[in-house]
């Protein structure tokens, strides 16, 4: 057994002051996009890894899978805080009960699943001197004020070498503890509240320490190292592909351990495809995370030509001796010589290359011998199916133990399994990236199916207009996929950060009225059997209600801009004539026209068209939500707002609904509600609005309707408004779905359908296994665009309060609504 030697003697900042004399300055990197993102997009990525490799001259990249602090989720749930003008979190938990109640049920659920959320931390580690010249460091060593400070100012230039786009953060002693302490613990998934110091634990972000200039008491230096699994009921083996880590002083159950390495790399690895997700794959196996190390050492071109040039004199010699053999050797050595040779030109033509030495380093972990076995045996099948080799090497697994961290000294295993190539092409591997999708922080609406984590995806809607970025989004999909289901849980987050929601219910079983009971003092209005008016002269109080109102009526009576009924009826209801004449409403402007169409001295053809549509109109039972006198004012402050509209008929696609009194009015009705929202979230910018409208087309097809859509989505951010649209045809949108920025795509049966709906995305998405994808997804998966234009899936996560959820999933029976 390996005592295991702890070789960090100081901490100071984010410098690792080892035994060996190596300083490491040491940041954590956030990761750059790994999801469907387009090629330009990716190529931007593969282009930061390049930068990142070729500035560096030697970098160890440790990425480590540790599960998410719940705590942390809990801040990210809460900071949509800053939007509501709350000052602490308390305050805005006191002020928004309901959301309160949710986010807790939702912490509460991500503490019981079975597998919980992780996160996969990328540490940089850039060694910034060799090994002292006089041995190892005495273990009281403490720096000095005057090499702290020539550290330090070296660490900043490479800090300043780093792209921004991986925005480093400096690590401090805490975490470079919990690295420690990770190493010991692979495998292990313990409970977080465990008491054992030693417990697997998230990572501990943004928490700071005091600089520690002695050898930090926090590492521990008890653990033990089983390379040969000595200390197991077994029998006994002097070399073994695995080891075992175990605290002597803890009841910590041991981590078995095994390092894999590459033997060999296929001659051609596609990209994207198959090259980007060599180290993405990782994050898709069953059990504990699977870790990974990269070690890299940079070469410049001259140098990495002249080592090719005295191989390719060697590989000729071997040639000459035998030139007059017949073997598989002789090809062998043919085929190595094009290699070199197609090295040597790439090399040549690029004067800005440079090679990269590089040993990736696998770490394998469970909580038995047997399970680390199965598990690595997985993971040698899947990598070998790309061309891939892994080995396990015998003897080894304690260097490799050691390698897997930042540290320790080269070992002759990371040497052994050291290889080459040019740096773009390393870059094209993309090892610092992750398949995140959403928002930094926000209300929890889904899980990331694509990471492989598990993680909750943020969507703060109410955060989007504040960044004054657009925070209108679109849904498309087949019947029974979860559009409606998606626009609820949205719906629901949006009231219960007291924002107003304004939706129109065309089911016939009314898939939102039981929500909207469930939201207290919603209003649920059914045109065809109303309770309140939709006349815009008696719902809006403010003076441009005839401006608003103009069209719609226009369109009701088929008047064409221009003629004299058209200004005719635009000064009837301008506010002064209105108000000289009395007439409150609609009902008032039916009897007022009538009375001038019987005065012979007023009466003009205008007054007697335009008498006679408002009179044939306010005649039809259908539109009493205009025309009757009896009904309350809308009322506009209402958290929640339903238009039913399953009673109006409406046309078809290829209709003219002209043709048809009863389905031009179940149009006229749309685009007289979405004017009737656009007052009521346009009002107040302190009050953050959405309009929910499933089925576009009988919005889109209309020009007041587009007209409407055009302010939400061009404006609705001036005005802390958007708008939330849904199809089954992506073609519905019309114009406006290269426009919308934020977009959800349920299953689609018809793969054209499903090709449409990626396309929206970008043209490059809709790649023939994405389409297959999404034909095959289940209710409540989608993929997702989001504001930072990445393209994943996830699978929307139902409220998870029962209360909520009975009302985003129940659909009332016929009865029920009769």
């Amino acid at each position: 057994m390996l005592k295991l030697t702890q070789p960090t003697l100081a901490v100071t900042g984010n410098l690792r002051w080892t035994l060996t004399g190596v300083v490491y300055a040491e940041w954590l990197l956030s990761p750059r996009p790994n999801g469907h993102e387009r090629p330009s997009d990716r190529r931007e990525v593969v282009k930061d890894h390049r930068d990142l490799f070729t500035d560096l001259p030697e970098t160890i990249l440790t990425t480590v899978v540790a599960p998410i602090d719940v705590a942390s989720i809990a801040a990210r749930l809460t900071a949509t805080a800053r939007t509501d003008g709350q000052h602490s979190v308390g305050s805005f938990l006191q002020r928004h009960p309901d959301y309160t109640v949710e986010a807790s049920a939702q912490l509460n659920a991500i503490e019981l699943q079975a597998r919980p959320p992780h996160e996969r931390i990328m540490w940089l580690s850039v060694p910034l001197c060799g090994p002292s010249r006089t041995g190892d460091l005495p273990s009281d060593f403490i720096p000095s004020d005057k090499h702290r400070e020539q550290f330090d100012a070296l660490a900043d230039e490479i800090r300043r070498k780093i792209p921004i786009s991986f925005a480093p953060t400096a690590v401090n002693a805490t975490q470079m503890h919990w690295l420690w302490d990770r190493a010991h613990t692979r495998g292990l998934d313990l409970d977080h509240t465990s008491a054992d110091p030693s417990a697997p634990r998230p990572f501990p972000h943004n928490r700071t320490t005091t600089t520690r200039r002695g050898r930090i008491r926090g590492f521990r230096l008890s653990g033990e190292l089983d390379e040969t699994l000595a200390t197991d009921d077994r029998k006994r083996r002097t070399l073994t592909r695995a080891i075992k880590t175990y605290y002597t002083d803890s009841e910590l159950a041991p981590s078995y351990q095994q390092f894999l390495v590459v033997d060999d790399f296929a001659t051609r690895m596609p990209w994207p495809g198959v090259a980007d997700q060599i180290f993405a794959v990782l994050n898709h196996f069953e059990g504990a995370g699977i870790d990974f190390t990269i070690h890299t050492r940079k070469r410049d071109r001259s140098e990495a030509l002249a080592a090719n040039a005295r191989a390719l004199r060697q590989l000729s010699e071997q040639m000459d001796e035998r030139s007059d053999e017949v073997s598989f050797a002789q090809n062998f050595l043919v085929h190595r010589g094009q290699q070199l040779a197609q090295y040597d030109n790439h090399l040549e033509s690029r004067p800005s290359e440079t090679e990269i030495q590089f040993c990736p380093i696998i770490a394998i972990s469970a909580p038995s011998f047997e399970e680390l076995e199965d598990r690595s045996r997985e993971v040698i099948r899947t990598f070998n199916s790309t061309g891939v080799k892994l080995v396990a090497p015998y003897g080894a697994q304690a260097e490799l133990w050691a390698a897997s961290q930042p540290g320790y000294p080269e070992t002759r295993a990371r040497s052994d399994y050291t290889h080459f190539m040019p740096t773009d092409t390393f870059a094209c591997f993309m090892p610092v990236t992750a398949a995140q999708i959403g928002d930094d922080s926000g209300p929890l609406i889904a899980t990331n199916r694509l990471s492989g984590f598990h993680e909750p995806v943020h969507f703060d809607l109410l955060g989007a207009t504040e960044r004054d970025r657009s925070a209108s989004f679109a849904m498309t999909g087949d019947l029974g996929s979860g559009k409606s289901v998606a626009l609820k849980v949205i719906s629901g987050m949006v009231v219960d950060l007291s924002g107003q929601v304004f939706a129109v219910d065309r089911s016939k079983l009314g898939e939102y009225l039981l929500f909207a009971q469930a939201v207290a003092n919603a209003v649920v209005i059914d045109p065809a059997n109303p309770t309140y008016t939709m006349d815009l002269l008696r719902v809006l109080p403010t003076a441009d209600a005839a401006e608003r109102i103009l069209p719609v009526l226009m369109r009701l009576f088929q008047i064409k801009s221009g003629s004299p009924e058209a200004a005719l009826i635009s000064d009837l209801i301008e506010p002064n004539y209105r108000a000289r004449h009395r007439i409150r409403g609609l009902p008032d402007l039916v009897n007022h026209t009538i009375a001038l169409a019987r005065d012979h001295t007023t009466n003009t053809p205008a007054i007697e068209t335009l008498a006679g549509q408002l009179r044939f109109w306010s005649q039809r039972t259908y539109a009493r939500a205009l025309f009757a006198d009896d009904l309350r004012p809308l009322p506009l402050d209402a958290p929640m707002v339903v238009l039913r509209t399953h009673r109006l008929q409406l046309p078809s696609e290829e209709e003219q609904p002209a043709d048809d009194p009863t389905k031009l009015f179940g149009e006229v009705i749309y685009a007289l509600y979405a004017t009737i929202a656009r007052e009521a979230l346009f009002a107040s910018q302190a009050r953050f609005g959405l309009l929910v409208l499933d089925e576009a087309l009988h919005l889109t097809r209309s020009v007041v309707g587009q007209s409407i859509i055009s302010e939400f989505v061009v404006d609705g951010r001036k005005h802390n408004a958007a708008i939330g649209i849904a199809s089954q045809d992506p073609a519905h949108f019309g114009r406006f779905r290269r426009l919308i920025p934020t977009l959800f795509m349920f299953r689609q049966s018809d793969e054209v359908l499903a090709a449409d709906s990626l396309k929206m995305a970008s043209e490059d998405a809709a790649a023939d296994h994405l389409v297959q994808q999404m034909t095959r997804f289940n209710p409540g998966e989608c993929f997702m665009k989001d504001l930072k234009q990445r393209l994943g899936s996830v699978k929307i996560a139902l409220p998870a309060h029962p209360d909520r959820a009975r009302a985003v999933l129940t659909t009332p029976t016929r009865e029920a609504i009769a």
